[in-house]
């Protein structure tokens, strides 16, 4: 059996059991049909979509380095079998493995209906932890630029900032930022642009021998590149980039101030400011000093919730920008950060912070149904580009601080979805005990392909976690 106990505890209400069935190479590998339509056109207007496979494999929940020889070969053999099959449908330039028995793919709609028919697959659906690995920000809106430019004219020129610690930049009165010019880092900034220009594909940048020849003699971690859909997706996703955005672009972030403050500025040199910061004002701090001390063997939680919902990535939200990169940062050491989508029974919106770019969103399921439940708010992860898991929050028995005169009732049955998220948070820390090291969207791609579906209005884009054989 690939998923289960070995005796029959029961945590939480987590369902237990067989998770896919057994893995048979004379189906096609299963998938949801509305979802892959909807794939079909977005891969005709973009070229190309993420979608995860799992293989269908018997894999064990450990680090990869300790696979078998038979194993490790059983996996590659899957997986070259898969790219084989798919051909020039695959940009083999982005795929990614997380040696658990999953694989993500960019394929074009042609490549997607190969995928319907393979027997190379046990299953497929849409990538849901493709943000979770892009190490450019997408929820600004740059990016949709990009790929705009690219699908009117075949390519773009973009500007690329070098992901690069201890680099001094000045900001003009407009918001305009400017490198510093330091000699002394401009070797450094040279061997790490030759470094990362190595391994972008050279089908995907369309100017990448120029690019090579320039990169010794510019001292500055901006630089552009004329790039294609290919060139864009590498780059998305690649450790030494920090930032892209159009080369033509004039568009500046000024600080977000109040008006009259900045006209008392101009007028007495000094202004006192008083900053504000939405929900709890410990909140921001924390997830700072987390990263700040390097915990990457932790797990977050944040079982909280604001009294506004949003129908998409809320990082824009004047409270959202503070928390966004610690939680970026985080999820760059290792550490998933889990959150609630609140409990207003909405179908289309979830609450903040569960809305922010690379939070693991969870939602509640009814005990007895194992659907989703009746107060659990939810919306189209497809919207988000976000990670959505299901767990049990109705009803959950639960230790309580509840007295009544001098009795005290230290377990009562409660429900909510932060009774769903510390189950989720705690199912990552046990894989990550497992799997040490293993980065935050591999594991959630294990447990995404080991959840049970969920139905509903967004295919098999909602999955109830599973408790693995550990």
């Amino acid at each position: 059996m690939r998923n289960g106990l070995s005796s029959p505890a029961r945590i939480g209400a987590l369902v237990i059991g067989a998770v896919l069935a057994t893995f048979n190479a004379a189906q096609a590998a299963s998938h949801d049909t509305k979802e892959i339509t909807a794939l079909e056109r977005e891969a005709a207007a973009r070229k190309y979509v993420r979608v995860m496979m799992d293989l269908g494999l018997d894999v064990p929940l450990q680090s990869p380095d300790k696979h078998s020889a038979a194993l490790r070969a059983a996996l590659l053999a899957r997986e070259d079998a898969l790219l084989e099959e798919l051909g020039t449908e695959v940009l083999r330039s982005t795929v990614w493995r997380n040696g658990l028995g999953q694989i993500g793919l960019h394929v074009t709609a042609k490549g997607l209906k190969t995928l319907a028919a393979t027997r190379n697959a046990a299953s497929f659906t849409r990538d849901p932890t493709n943000d979770l690995r892009a190490s450019v920000y997408r929820a600004d809106g740059r990016l949709s630029k990009i790929e705009a430019e690219i699908q009117q004219r075949g390519f773009a020129d973009v500007e690329v900032a070098q992901n690069l610690d201890n680099f001094e930049f000045d900001v003009a009165p407009d918001g305009r930022v400017a490198h510093r010019p330091d000699r002394a880092q401009a070797a450094e900034i040279a061997a790490k642009r030759a470094s990362m220009l190595g391994r972008l594909p050279d089908s995907g940048v369309l100017d990448l021998a120029a690019a090579k020849a320039r990169a010794a003699s510019q001292g500055s971690p901006m630089f552009h590149l004329r790039i294609n859909m290919e060139g864009l997706l590498a780059l998305i996703e690649h450790d030494d980039v920090r930032g892209l955005r159009l080369a033509s672009s004039n568009e500046v972030e000024p600080p977000i101030l109040d008006p009259a403050a900045l006209e008392a500025a101009r007028k007495h040199g000094a202004v006192r400011v008083a900053i504000v910061v939405y929900l709890d004002a410990d909140l921001a701090p924390a997830l700072g000093l987390t990263w700040q001390m390097g915990l990457s063997n932790v797990t977050v939680n944040m079982s909280l919730r604001s009294f506004k919902q949003f129908t998409g990535p809320c990082d824009g939200a004047v409270f959202g920008w503070s928390y966004a990169d610690s939680i970026a940062r985080l999820t760059s050491m290792t550490v998933p950060v889990v959150s609630i989508t609140g409990n207003e029974g909405f179908r289309d919106r979830i609450t903040f912070p569960g809305c922010l770019s690379g939070v693991i969103k969870v939602g509640s399921t009814d005990d007895a149904s194992g659907q989703l439940s009746w107060f659990s708010n939810m919306a189209d992860p497809a919207l988000f580009g976000g990670y959505f898991l299901m767990a049990p929050g109705d009803p959950i028995t639960s230790s309580t601080s509840y007295a009544a005169g001098d009795v005290a009732y230290p377990y009562g049955s409660m429900s909510g979805t932060s009774m769903a998220a510390p189950h989720v948070a705690g199912l990552f820390a046990m894989v990550k005990a497992q799997v040490p090291g293993a980065p935050v969207a591999n594991i959630a791609a294990y447990l995404f392909s080991t959840g049970a579906p969920i139905s509903g209005p967004y295919g098999t884009g909602l999955r109830r976690v599973r408790l693995p054989n550990f």
